[in-house]
Formats: C-alpha cells, sequence, structure tokens
C-alpha cells in the first residue's frame, strides 16, 4: 500500500501547488504479507493547529482504497483514527488548467477525474442510486443562448475497472489482469464551434440535495484569424519599409475586434508573420514577426537593402492563433523603385573652446573623395553633406581670440544611408 495526499488538495495559505501541502509523506510504503500482517506509513502534518489532515491509502493498485480525515488537533495527538468512508469529492485532474482552448470541431475531449463517495453510493439496480457525470453547458453564447445543459458521459461508480487477459503462465488456464483507475473519459464535444463552454465532473449521493461538483472551462475554437493589408506597397532601395496592417483572432460585423475585448469561442492570437514570396509558390522559407503595436494593429518592416530593384514582389502575411487555425495567407505587391537609393550620407559636429561654440572656422575633413572644408555657423555647428560612406577625420586650425588654436584631426566613421548622419565634437587647444 502507498500514503499519499488526496487528489485536489489545497495548499496551506493560498500558497501555489507547487508549495509544501498540508500532508507530506514521509515513509509512503508498506509491504503487508502472512509471515508480516501489520505495518506502518508515516506522514507529516503542516497545516495548522486545529485542522484535518485528509490523506489516502492506495492498495494493491487500487487507487484511494481507504481515504482518512484526521483531527490534527492537540487534543487528538496519538489517537487512532480509522478511515472515514464517508468523505465525498469529485476532483477534475485533466485537463488541470482552469480554462482549456480546444480546436473546433473536435469529436471528444480528453478528461480525467478522480472520484471519492461512500461505499453505499452507486446501488446498482436501485433508483435511489448515486451517478458521475460529465456536463457541458454552453456560456455566454449571445441572445439565442439559453445555457441548456448537454450529459456527454455518465457512470455508476466511482472507478474504473478493466479486464485484460494476459498470456498463461505454465500450467494454468487462463490469466486475467484487473486493473482499477480513476475515471479517463473521451466526453463528446461535437456540435460546439465558437462558444465557451463550462465542463462540469457532478457526483450525485442518495440523500443530497445537490450533486458534488468541479468544474473547467473548455473554448472550442472554430474561425481563423482575419488579417487585413493594403494591396499593393511602393519602396525604394536602400530606404526602410514599414508596412501597417491589422489583424485578430476576432472579427463582428467586418470590424476587428482588439484582443482585451475577447468573445466566447475565440482563443487569441499565437503569432503574425510576414515573408517575401520570391519564388511566388506560395509557400516562403523564411517567415518573419510581425511587430504589434497595440490592440489589432502590427507593422512589418522590411529591410530593403537586399532586395532587387526594378520588380513586383508579393509579401504573404499569416496570422496563426493559440489552437492552430490560419487561413491562406494575405498578400501585398511589393513594387521597388527601379533605381537604388543613394548611399551617400552627411557628418555633422561642433568647434568647442572652453563650452563656448565658436563661429566662422574653417573644418577640414580628409577621407574618400580627398579633402574638403566647411566653415562654422553660429553655436560652431558645422556639416557635410553628401559623403562616402568610409573613415573619415576632422580637424581645424585658425586663429580665436587673437591665439592660433587647433583641434588634432579626430577619426569618425560614416555609415552607408538610410543609417543617422555620424557626429563629431571637435575641442580647440
Amino acid at each position: 500500500m502507498t500514503l499519499r495526499g488526496p487528489d485536489g488538495e489545497p495548499t496551506t495559505g493560498g500558497a501555489p501547488a507547487s508549495a509544501i501541502r498540508p500532508v507530506v509523506p514521509r515513509k509512503p510504503g508498506a509491504v503487508l504479507t502472512t509471515a508480516a500482517p501489520t505495518s506502518d506509513v508515516i506522514a507529516s502534518w503542516n497545516g495548522p493547529d486545529q485542522g484535518t489532515a485528509r490523506f489516502s491509502l492506495d492498495v494493491d493498485g487500487y487507487p484511494r482504497a481507504l481515504n482518512f480525515a484526521v483531527d490534527c488537533s492537540s487534543a487528538a495527538d496519538m489517537q487512532p483514527q480509522g478511515p472515514q468512508y464517508d468523505w465525498r469529492q469529485i476532483h477534475i485532474l485533466a485537463p488541470t488548467a482552469g480554462t482549456t482552448l480546444l480546436k473546433a470541431p473536435v469529436a471528444a475531449v480528453p478528461m480525467r477525474l478522480a472520484v471519492d463517495a461512500p461505499a453505499d453510493t452507486f446501488l446498482a439496480g436501485e433508483k435511489v442510486g448515486g451517478s458521475v457525470a460529465i456536463v457541458l453547458r454552453q456560456i455566454g453564447g449571445g441572445l439565442g443562448d439559453r445555457g441548456e445543459e448537454r450529459t456527454v458521459w455518465t457512470a455508476a461508480h466511482d472507478r474504473q475497472v478493466t479486464f485484460m487477459f494476459e498470456p498463461p503462465a505454465a500450467g494454468a488456464s487462463l490469466a486475467i489482469k484487473t486493473v482499477v483507475d480513476d475515471w479517463t473519459v473521451a466526453a463528446s464535444g461535437e456540435g460546439f464551434a465558437n462558444v465557451d463552454v463550462s465542463a462540469e465532473a457532478r457526483l450525485a449521493i442518495a440523500g443530497l440535495q445537490s450533486p458534488i461538483v468541479d468544474s473547467r472551462m473548455l473554448v472550442f475554437d472554430g474561425q481563423p484569424p482575419v488579417v487585413d493589408v493594403p494591396p499593393d506597397v511602393q519602396a525604394t532601395v536602400g530606404q526602410p519599409i514599414v508596412v501597417p496592417i491589422q489583424a485578430s483572432d476576432d472579427s463582428s460585423d467586418g470590424y476587428l475586434i482588439p484582443p482585451e475585448r475577447r468573445r466566447p469561442g475565440v482563443s487569441g492570437l499565437k503569432s503574425v508573420e510576414w515573408a517575401i514570396d520570391a519564388e511566388g509558390k506560395g509557400t516562403p522559407k523564411e517567415w518573419q514577426p510581425a511587430v504589434w503595436l497595440g490592440g489589432t494593429n502590427y507593422e512589418l518592416r522590411i529591410d530593403s537593402v537586399k532586395l532587387p530593384f526594378g520588380v513586383r514582389l508579393p509579401v504573404l502575411v499569416r496570422a496563426t492563433d493559440n489552437v492552430g487555425l490560419s487561413d491562406p495567407p494575405a498578400r501585398i505587391w511589393l513594387s521597388v523603385g527601379a533605381e537604388p537609393a543613394s548611399k551617400l550620407n552627411s557628418l555633422t559636429g561642433k568647434v568647442m573652446l572652453s563650452g563656448r561654440g565658436e563661429p566662422d572656422l574653417p573644418v577640414v575633413l580628409s577621407g574618400p573623395g580627398g579633402d574638403r572644408t566647411a566653415r562654422t555657423r553660429q553655436g560652431g555647428v558645422f556639416r557635410f553633406d553628401d559623403l562616402e560612406p568610409g573613415q573619415y577625420k576632422a580637424s581645424v586650425q585658425a586663429a580665436v581670440r587673437n591665439r592660433m588654436r587647433k583641434a588634432e584631426p579626430t577619426a569618425v566613421t560614416v555609415e552607408a544611408a538610410p543609417a543617422a548622419a555620424a557626429s563629431v565634437t571637435l575641442e580647440l587647444k
């Protein structure tokens, strides 16, 4: 036999599921034989001083064959207590998340239930007997939704029993293996699409007015995302290409609904991507992520440096939601300018003396194409335009305030457009 805390037992003080639970097995296993008919299993109680420890014993593979509810107050210390057969619970073991996203249509929703009930709950052949059921109820489906319930699975036992034939041992004529486990159910999901559904596992017990219930939320998403793109975009090689688009997993009357206004049956966008379909086959090799700007707004930021000019290229945009639905990609025709953009760039700077900009001084710039000169303006600022990309040196030598002063040659790198203009500050000595 094996001791364990029961399925669904809460943690202390609202701690996360990964925290230490009130009942912690210390010696969880025991083997009983004819020669040794008794043994011990040991657990620690980490709950409050006035609390009840709930734990279970699995016996010969039978899950939670015995359930215990032990008073852990100081008055009950070291007092023997027997199993509590009237411990009643139903717990959904799978899906574990409070909300599960499903790609509709879906024939079956896998679920797993742990059921504990008194021994006389399920009375075969008796009308007053209890039952276990999974009930699906559509919620938030609009004005036409009456919230009707649909029972998609039911049973009259707390465990799932499976009989399997095994190869007989030597001398035996028949071998049957019996496996007892929690319920593994394929609940019907047919008929649900674009709706939220409450899935309830119910344990009905004779004599109780209301069933014991555990529930999960199921989102049946059967509609792919919507992408709105411009049909054509003009571009020039060497200049930034930014294409605004819109995408959403929800639309109504032609309007895209932002994600913060999620409606029933919507799983939400997982990704928005774009790719240049250079071969025109509709199957580009590499997709790039679009940039989300908030709400339904996105941007495609395309590097134009490597684009051939004088051509018309198809750009594909696709959106995929969290259940994997995606419509065929939308297409944008990208017309690239017939002439490449100029790579020439600029250099700006300032000449300073003791923290003050000095006007009307000659600045010499040496580099690709030879030397050129520009004079500083008010505040000591200067500028050189139409520079080839490369390494340059800027220097100044002139009479300032009746004294010869100079700034030693200072290295500066000019990058190809459309990079930002280079900048340098020259200090006179």
